[in-house]
């Protein structure tokens, strides 16, 4: 799952739920917070000042404490876990981190067999389709470098075979 997307579903969740972040603050420490941004948490906006639009940094979601009584934020590449009612990801950065390594060595097949792009993207996107339908992450990773494999194997064994057939004319 790409980071984007696991921040989304997070931010839909808080949204909707209070729920359990674990992250690794800056110092290094594990920190533990029940976080939500439903509207009913959140503090009363004087609406006398005028709201300064901020761009969003999507690596940071700014979040409510519910029991620190404040905002907090934590950085997307931190967090650990993540449960509520209706989103429980218990390895959130073994996720976003599996599909980062799943594309670097996509990336760096089609680097090298520029021939076989449109089968290594072919291929890289079943896995993400099958992940996104609730298929098991592992079992959909290994079956991704099976597929390339095959698909590197058989270039190189036609690679070959044309040189033979190319040496044996002259």
């Amino acid at each position: 799952m790409k980071k984007s997307e696991v921040r989304k579903e997070i931010v839909d969740a808080l949204k909707e739920d209070v729920a359990t972040v674990t992250f690794i603050k800056k110092d290094g420490t594990e920190r533990v917070m029940k976080a939500t941004l439903q509207t009913e948490f959140l503090p009363m906006i004087d609406s006398s000042k005028p709201k300064v639009e901020r761009k969003v940094n999507e690596d940071v979601v700014a979040v409510f404490d519910t029991e620190a009584k404040g905002f907090r934020s934590f950085r997307m590449d931190s967090v650990v876990s993540f449960f509520s009612t209706r989103v429980a990801l218990p390895d959130v950065k073994g996720l976003i981190d599996d599909e980062c390594l799943v594309r670097a060595d996509a990336d760096d097949a089609i680097a090298k067999y520029p021939q076989i792009k449109e089968n290594i993207n072919d291929a890289y996107a079943v896995m993400i389709g099958e992940i996104e339908n609730g298929k098991f992450v592992d079992n959909e990773v290994d079956q991704f470098y099976s597929t390339l494999s095959k698909l590197i194997e058989s270039t190189i064994k036609e690679h070959i075979l044309g040189k033979t057939v190319k040496e044996h004319k002259t």
